[in-house]
């Protein structure tokens, strides 16, 4: 189940006596723990992270009736035996004793194992997924990114078009902790005014390939001086050339294609699909293409290429090698 389904039927009071929370994003975890009751005055709390702690210590503590709040909540964090090549499996006794207790649990009792990945071929935890609710917790998609914008905005009674909620999506990545606080602020931002993509620019941070996506799109945008001087403060604070490099092509190649595709009727959402792109980012290629042509794109694309080959071949440092295209780029003739 997704992290948002699981939320939905704790609002709805649904609870179950067993979740497996598997994954590494934070926000989602902390949400989790939250809807079953971790900050809750009434519900009793007991945590294990030891590696030496016993399944049958475990099983006590969920077993253990509630002396002063309603309900208890048993974490149990990265065990061993369902941590992926992280220890011993749990002894024929121990099992026996976990599976017993899981077929009759405690109905005041939730159990919570967490790990960030499990031992899928161990027998023990195939069994354990009969019994579990289980929950990954993975950094966003692009779809699921774009999702959870549209129900942030949704749930505060604003109205966003598609292409803002690309837009945030974008811009910030796949850190759900980040992409709340980035609509949070835009939120604030905005107090009560339309949220339009030229805000997310001024008022989103972009993470790291969001910063390499707004040299592309100065260069591409006409404002070639301002893409050098952000691609200069970027490869000052430790971005690789090739990186940097690594983005333009793939933005060039963005174009190629929506230039190909315009030929043919085609929209943003094909050229996604195609692609293997966000959308935002196949949006943003249509816009652009209106300007550009064929015999430009191609251009940059095999500048692209020598300068890849000039890096490899220690032909010059691969930062001179990068700006000096940006340069070239800025001044090439590609607006038809």
């Amino acid at each position: 189940m997704t992290p948002q389904q699981v939320l939905e039927q704790l609002r709805n009071g649904k609870r179950a006596p067993l979740y497996l929370l598997i994954g590494e994003a934070s926000y989602w975890r902390d949400a989790l723990l939250a809807g079953l009751g971790i900050h809750d005055p009434d519900v009793e709390v007991e945590s294990f992270s030891d590696d030496g702690i016993s399944a049958a210590a475990v099983i006590q503590a969920c077993d253990t009736f509630t002396l002063f709040g309603e309900r208890r909540l048993v974490l149990w964090e990265a065990p061993p035996w369902l941590v992926e090549g992280k220890g011993p499996s749990l002894s024929a006794g121990e099992e026996q004793a976990l599976f017993h207790y899981l077929e009759r649990p405690n109905e005041n009792t939730t159990l919570v194992l967490l790990a960030a990945a499990v031992n899928g071929r161990a027998r023990t935890v195939q069994q354990l997924r009969h019994h579990a609710v289980e929950v990954s917790l993975t950094e966003a998609k692009p779809n699921e990114a774009i999702r959870f914008v549209r129900d942030f905005f949704a749930a505060k009674g604003v109205r966003i078009t598609p292409a803002v909620a690309e837009a945030i999506a974008f811009r910030v990545g796949n850190d759900w902790m980040q992409l709340h606080s980035e609509c949070e602020k835009l939120l604030a931002y905005c107090a009560g005014q339309p949220v339009t993509v030229e805000s997310v620019a001024e008022v989103v941070s972009a993470s790291a390939q969001g910063q390499l996506f707004d040299v592309a799109d100065l260069l591409l945008s006409g404002r070639g001086a301002e893409a050098v001087t952000l691609a200069r403060r970027m490869l000052a604070g430790g971005e690789s050339p090739q990186g940097l490099l690594g983005l333009l092509a793939w933005q060039y190649r963005l174009l190629y294609g929506a230039l190909l595709l315009r030929e043919r009727n085609g929209d943003p959402n094909a050229l996604a699909k195609a692609m293997d792109a966000h959308p935002f980012a196949a949006r943003n290629a249509f816009r652009h293409s209106q300007q550009l042509d064929v015999a430009a794109v191609s251009w940059a694309l095999r500048r692209l290429a020598a300068v890849d080959h000039a890096i490899k071949n220690g032909e010059g440092s691969a930062e001179t090698l990068t700006l000096t295209f940006l340069a070239e780029a800025a001044s090439h003739r590609c607006i038809r």
